[in-house]
């Protein structure tokens, strides 16, 4: 009965003060909104991997080592070291390799380019991918058979059973379908669509530790009690890797916890762009500065139309309301405009959704059926927008003098405008921080896009190759017949795309200690490699067709190789790269940005090897550029006629890779502008009361 009470007095209260209820209202609304999508947002990125059953059990194992305190992490391993593990320590109850390769995928008529993963049979142990059609069990035991994802099956054998079909990886290798696995969800730090068997191994790869193109994963047993960065023991370094290479690099083997891989790491060949705890709380910060302005904006304009109210509040008092009744009416004020305002929030949640999942690059629902846990957070966000919100106001009215109320005497604490100024100031300086912070991220964000990378990036358009061998043989001939167009400027083949060093390999010269074995980044080229770019060349000369030696063995590098290697002059001195390619050091290049700016620039060979070319990169005039790649995509088609022709621009994947930076800063710049348009709100009351006063 006394809560009826108390909202029959604020439904009163809101009919009298249209304008302050819904101001109030507006804004909190906002604020509300604002907060749930963060929370959406925040729980998404937290939820990474957390999905698999054993996920608290499952681990990666990546390469560390130590020269010099430099610390380089990498998350690829040798092939050899899931079985290695697995008899090594008893604590391990499996382990699982796999290798991600971008393929052309032949599927019921139709090619496309596909990301495949192969993997060993145990991934369905130490991970959850569940089985809709077919069996896990016996699906990967033969390197003939894969499996495919529901929305592939759904695309490109719609009313058919997928089981037993036949698809064609690289217009070369017929796998048969043996299962049809659910969607790996968006919370995972990899995704596939097709998944098949890792049977394929080459054999120089079985027992090789050099080589490390492979990811590892380890379950470990329940009653297991490890620690991750000394699990794998020095010892086991020593027996597998020498006791050589750990004294030169201290070698070691440590483990990130499966659901730490998406906030807590960065480091080399990761499977995709992770996020950042950073990025995360400071999101988590934007939401919450945004409702915290909304109430703020409903203390000040709430405390200044209280005045209105005095004469109330002092007849209650000398009727006999405690201040815990009088506290309790207020309060139960705000939360009644809390509740109003949370159906408002979600529909313009669910409005500026699409928005947000453009701005974060995700695909995000607000479904109740598909997040229970949004419930208890939107009571939760009542009751703290309430309590946040009317304390203060409660405090304020309770401390007027009841005599003076009804005397239509205004106590000083009431007429003082100065706590009113203060709030507001406040306010609008949280706004322009925000806006400030926003600005700087804009200038970084700029900064990575704008800076010379040692390479010129302008108009340059990228054709993957992607494995195919007919375009591998005929790369000259497709590289001659692209030039015969007037805007196509210069043609280069290479494995180089932006953020991709795909080889890294042993390196010894001279100068090399006999039982050192360091690491150097490698990019297969052409002899136009320079020249289509535009990296400088600060010695020595270029790869050139006129010496025949140089399409054998002889090297290019970077300042940070000649700087690690020490000559005075490298220019003669010879290079051997994992004891296959031998030959002089020919030139020296001014370091270019081959990784992102997140990476420092480190030492790089280049030379020539045609095998292992991923890109044809073509610089073209700015003119016309769609006609000039019709012609490009008709000599693709005229060649390579078994591989759609698809491309891309250099400055695109440039930018690409500083798409978690894009997306924070354009979330600043929206939570900057909803922060401004609430203070502003308040301010508008505020400007309205003074006026009725």
């Amino acid at each position: 009965m006394m809560i009826w009470n108390y909202i029959k007095v604020v439904i009163r209260s809101f009919k009298r003060d249209k304008l302050v209820a819904a101001i109030n209202i507006a804004g909190l609304s906002i604020g509300m909104a604002a907060t749930l999508l963060t929370i959406l947002w925040v729980h998404h990125e937290w939820s990474f991997d957390r999905y698999h059953k054993h996920s608290e059990r499952v681990y990666r194992v990546i390469i560390q080592t130590e020269r010099e305190g430099r610390i380089a992490q990498s998350a690829t391993t040798p092939a050899p070291l899931a079985s290695a593990l697995e008899g090594e320590f008893p604590w391990i109850e499996a382990g699982a390799r796999f290798i991600r390769e971008d393929r052309i995928v032949t599927l019921n008529s139709r090619t496309i380019r596909g990301e495949i993963l192969a993997a060993d049979p145990s991934i369905f142990k130490v991970f959850t991918i569940p089985i809709i059609r077919g069996n896990h069990k016996t699906s990967l035991q033969s390197q003939k058979d894969i499996l495919i994802s529901d929305t592939m099956a759904r695309r490109y054998f719609p009313g058919q059973d997928p089981i037993g079909e036949t698809i064609t990886l690289d217009n070369k290798y017929d796998l048969r379908v043996g299962g049809v696995f659910r969607d790996i969800p968006d919370n995972s730090h990899f995704q596939f669509h097709f998944l098949t068997s890792l049977h394929s191994i080459p054999p120089s790869h079985q027992a090789n530790w050099g080589i490390r193109n492979y990811y590892t994963y380890l379950l470990v047993k329940k009653d297991a009690h490890i620690a991750p960065s000394t699990a794998i023991t020095a010892s086991f370094v020593d027996k597998y890797i020498g006791p050589h290479i750990r004294k030169q690099f201290n070698f070691a083997f440590p483990l990130q916890p499966l659901h730490r891989i998406h906030l807590h790491s960065n480091i080399r060949n990761e499977l995709q762009p992770n996020g950042s705890l950073y990025n995360l709380s400071l999101f988590l910060l934007a939401g919450c500065f945004i409702l915290f302005i909304a109430c703020l904006n409903y203390i000040n304009l709430t405390t200044a139309w209280y005045v209105n109210r005095h004469r109330e509040v002092g007849l209650r008092k000398v009727l006999g309301a405690s201040p815990r009744h009088l506290l309790r009416q207020f309060l139960m004020e705000s939360l009644l405009l809390s509740i109003i305002a949370m159906p408002i929030a979600l529909s313009l949640a669910n409005w500026f959704l699409p928005i947000f999942n453009a701005l974060t690059g995700k695909q995000l629902s607000i479904s109740l059926s598909y997040n229970a846990w949004i419930v208890p957070a939107m009571i939760a966000l009542i009751i703290i927008t309430g309590l946040i919100s009317g304390i203060v106001p409660a405090v304020f009215m309770l401390r007027a003098n009841p005599i003076h109320t009804l005397k239509g005497i205004r106590s000083r604490q009431t007429n003082e405008p100065s706590s009113r100024r203060i709030l507001v100031i406040f306010q609008f300086t949280l706004s322009i921080t925000f806006m400030i912070i926003a600005l700087i991220i804009a200038k970084q964000v700029d900064y990575m896009k704008t800076k010379d990378p040692g390479l010129a990036a302008h108009n340059i358009i990228n054709i993957p190759i992607n494995h195919n061998p007919t375009a591998l043989q005929k790369h000259a001939l497709i590289k001659q017949e692209f030039l015969e167009h007037p805007t196509v400027l210069s043609v280069s083949v290479s494995a180089f795309t932006p953020g991709k060093a795909r080889y890294a390999m042993n390196y010894k010269h001279e100068r090399t200690p006999p039982n050192n074995s360091p690491m150097i980044n490698c990019i297969p080229v052409d002899y136009d490699f320079l020249s289509t770019f535009a990296i400088k060349l600060v010695n020595g000369r270029d790869f050139s067709p006129k010496f025949p030696s140089d399409a054998e063995g002889v090297f290019i590098i970077n300042q940070a190789a000649e700087e690690e290697f020490g000559f005075p002059n490298p220019i003669g001195k010879q290079l051997t790269i994992a004891n296959w390619k031998q030959g002089p050091i020919i030139g020296v290049v001014k370091d270019f940005n081959y990784n992102s700016l997140h990476q420092t620039i480190h030492p790089l060979a280049l030379y020539i090897h045609p095998p292992h070319y991923e890109n044809f990169s073509v610089r073209v005039a700015p003119s016309n550029i769609p006609q000039t790649i019709a012609h490009l995509r008709a000599k693709w088609r005229t060649h390579v006629p078994d591989q759609q022709f698809s491309h891309t621009l250099l400055e695109d994947d440039i930018h690409r890779l500083y798409k978690t930076e894009t997306n924070l800063q354009d979330i600043l710049a929206f939570v900057t502008l909803f922060s401004i348009f609430i203070a502003s709100m308040g301010l508008f009351g505020l400007a309205a009361f003074t006026s009725s006063q």
